[in-house]
């Protein structure tokens, strides 16, 4: 929140703004992350579970100020719900929504965006609806393609 509001005067275009805020924050991550999460998937046996694994401790992670529930198809889906973001009324409060994307949800679709896992083909992340953008939950599904 403060270096987005030491930077906006500056910089004057809030895209630009939120895009410095967002790398700073992990976008620019991905050349590091990328790398070891590609070497972490070729040495796993069941890279759906090890996936499934991180999304069910980014529940653990979020901890009481969000409400959460995973659902697990097991060996075939994976689904986080957020029905309750700490962020998303943080930023709201502070009257800038748009970091809540920006920041927070950016580095969470670092770890299971990454081309290690595209480039696989046999898991498929999506985040079909958001808090951020409007919607009444967050929900990251992971899907084992060779499991269906």
């Amino acid at each position: 929140l403060a270096t987005y509001e030491k930077l906006s005067p500056w910089v004057g275009d809030k895209q630009e703004s939120l895009l410095m805020v967002s790398r700073l924050l992990g976008k620019d991550s991905a050349s590091i992350l990328n790398p070891l999460q590609r070497m972490s998937m070729w040495l796993t046996r069941n890279k759906f579970s090890m996936v499934a694994k991180r999304i069910k401790l980014l529940s653990l992670d979020y901890g009481s100020s969000f409400e959460t529930s995973v659902e697990e198809e097991e060996g075939l889906e994976c689904v986080l719900t957020v029905k309750s973001c700490f962020y998303d009324r943080f930023f709201r409060e502070m009257e800038v929504p748009e970091l809540t994307s920006a920041t927070c949800c950016s580095v969470d679709a670092l770890w299971f965006t990454s081309d290690a896992i595209r480039d696989d083909g046999s898991l498929e992340f999506s985040r079909p609806s958001s808090i951020a953008e409007g919607d009444d939950a967050c929900v990251l599904r992971l899907v084992n393609r060779k499991g269906r």
